[in-house]
C-alpha cells in the first residue's frame, strides 16, 4: 500500500498500529479491532521515525538508509502473485517517509527505486507512507502497488487561492484544515498541506505567504516517462538504389567523416559536403 497524505493526519500512527496488530495476533492476544483479517509473518521490518548515532558517527540519513537496508535484506520473497494462499509465510514491511533526509531529487530516487523492488520482486506485505505524491503517479499502475491517503477536510484561505496541495508536498495555506484520520482509497487530493502545519506552529503571515507563493510556482512535476512497450518489428528495408549507394559510399569514405584531422577547414569541402547531403536528403538516407 503507498499512503499519502497531509502532515499530522495520522499515517505514522495508521503504520505502527498495523505493526503492532500483527504481533499481538500472532501471539495469540486480542486485536483491537472490530474484525481483522490477518496471515503469518516471519517478521515485521520497519523503517520509521528518525535519529543518529553521534558517537559511531552515524548521521540521520545514514540510519535511515541503514536500516532500509536491513528492512530490504530481511524480507521473505512471496511466491507467485497467481499461487499466494494466506498460508504463504511472507514478511510485514512498514517504510515511513524514506528519503527525507537528503535532497529531494536523491530522496525521491531512493524511495522510487526501493518502492518498485517491494512491489515488482519482493512481493511482501508493505505500508509504504510518503510525502512524494508523484510515486502515486509513478508507481500506482503496478499490479502490486494500491494507493490509499488520510482523508482530511479544508477551507481554503481568502486570497490563497483553492488551496490544492498537489505536488510533493508544497501545500496550500489553509484557514482551517481538519482531519478525519480516516483510511480512503486513491492519492491525497491535497498533498501534504505542509503550510497548515508552519501556521499551526507560529509562523509570520509574511513568512507564510511567500511560501505559499514559492509553492505555487513550483508545484508541477514533470510526469516520469512510462516504459515504453516493445514496438512490433519493422520491416527491412529494401535494397538500396545505385544512386542512393554511391551517396552512401561517399559519405563514409569522406575525410570528415573519417575523421581526417582539418577536412572541414577547406571551403570547397564544406560546398561539396552540403551538396551530398541535400542528394542524401533527396533519397531520404
Amino acid at each position: 500500500m503507498l499512503l499519502t497524505g497531509p502532515n499530522m493526519g495520522g499515517k505514522s500512527t495508521l503504520l505502527r498500529q498495523v505493526a503492532v496488530a500483527v504481533i499481538m495476533a500472532q501471539c495469540g492476544c486480542y486485536v483491537p479491532a472490530a474484525s481483522a483479517s490477518l496471515h503469518v509473518v516471519d517478521a515485521v521490518a520497519c523503517r520509521i521515525g528518525a535519529g543518529d548515532g553521534i558517537a559511531s558517527g552515524v548521521s540521520t540519513f545514514l540510519a535511515e538508509m541503514s536500516e532500509t537496508s536491513a528492512a530490504l535484506r530481511r524480507a521473505t520473497k512471496a511466491r507467485s502473485i497467481l499461487h499466494w494462499s494466506p498460508y504463504d509465510r511472507r514478511s510485514l514491511l512498514i517504510v515511513d517517509e524514506l528519503g527525507r533526509g537528503t535532497s529531494t531529487t536523491d530522496g525521491y530516487a531512493i524511495a522510487f527505486a526501493v518502492l518498485t523492488s517491494i512491489a515488482r520482486q519482493t512481493r511482501c506485505r508493505c505500508l509504504f507512507a510518503t510525502h512524494f505524491h508523484q510515486l502515486a503517479e509513478d508507481v500506482g499502475d503496478d499490479r502490486g502497488v494500491v494507493a490509499a491517503h488520510m482523508a482530511a477536510a479544508t477551507t481554503a484561505r481568502e486570497g490563497n487561492g483553492n488551496g490544492n496541495g498537489g505536488g510533493g508536498g508544497g501545500g496550500g495555506c489553509f484557514s482551517d484544515i481538519t482531519f478525519e484520520y480516516k483510511l480512503t482509497p486513491g492519492p491525497a487530493p491535497l498533498g501534504s498541506c505542509a503550510l497548515n502545519v508552519a501556521r499551526l506552529a507560529g509562523f509570520p503571515e509574511k513568512v507564510l505567504k511567500n511560501a505559499a507563493e514559492v509553492a505555487s510556482s513550483s508545484r508541477t512535476f514533470i510526469p516520469r516517462p512510462k516504459r515504453p512497450r516493445p514496438a512490433a518489428a519493422a520491416e527491412a528495408p529494401g535494397p538500396l538504389s545505385p544512386e542512393a549507394w554511391q551517396c552512401f559510399k561517399e559519405v563514409v569514405t569522406d575525410p570528415a567523416v573519417r575523421g581526417v584531422p582539418g577536412a572541414v577547414a577547406d571551403d570547397a569541402w564544406a560546398r561539396k559536403f552540403y551538396a551530398l547531403w541535400k542528394r542524401c536528403r533527396a533519397l531520404k538516407l
